[in-house]
């Protein structure tokens, strides 16, 4: 399992943040493959795992804002997971954190070099549809 892999490398070497976000990238992608497989416990486990990683990142390195945007990614593939599952108001709360996320990106004039339009017009079909919000 690469995840695995990539993790243990990142546990052996604390300071490896390269690894350490290509180790959560590689979660993320499982995380939503099991969650396409009806895996939601392990799928949740794994992003779970990724954001709260990714909020301890960010509070010790405000000023790298891709931690930010990693965050705010794994907050709308959460938000999607949840709502799709049927966890309604569970998944619209990690939708609208991440558009404040992205909100926040946007107000220091990072989101185009961070590569979030994607998740952000994922995350906002999935806030119309389920939410009843736009944008």
């Amino acid at each position: 399992m690469a995840s695995q892999e990539l993790r243990e490398l990142a546990t052996f070497d604390q300071d490896d943040a390269d690894t350490r976000r290509i180790a959560d990238y590689a979660d993320a992608d499982r995380a939503k493959m099991l969650a396409k497989f009806d895996r939601l416990p392990e799928a949740l486990a794994l992003i779970g795992g990724n954001i709260d990683r990714e909020h301890e990142a960010w509070a010790r390195h405000p000023d790298e804002l891709q931690w930010l945007r990693d965050l705010a990614i794994d907050e709308g593939i959460l938000g999607a997971m949840l709502t799709e599952h049927g966890r309604i108001a569970d998944g619209c709360a990690a939708l609208t954190a991440f558009m404040a996320q992205y909100d926040d990106l946007g107000r220091r004039g990072k989101q185009s070099n961070l590569s979030l339009s994607d998740a952000h017009a994922d995350a906002a079909a999935h806030r119309a549809k389920y939410c009843g919000k736009a944008g």
